[in-house]
C-alpha cells in the first residue's frame, strides 16, 4: 500500500502542488477501496 507520508515527501522533492494534490488523492483512495465499505466510490475502479 502505497503511503501518504511518502506521497507529501514526492511531491515536496518535485515542488509540484498539482502533483501533491493527485498523490494525496490517490492515497485516500487507495486507503479507501482497501478499507472496503466506507467508500462513496467503491464500485469504481
Amino acid at each position: 500500500m502505497k503511503s501518504p507520508a511518502l506521497a507529501v515527501n514526492t511531491a515536496h522533492t518535485n515542488g509540484n502542488s498539482i502533483l501533491f494534490i493527485i498523490l494525496i488523492s490517490y492515497a485516500i483512495y487507495s486507503l479507501d477501496i482497501n478499507g472496503g465499505d466506507t467508500s462513496p466510490l467503491k464500485g469504481f475502479d
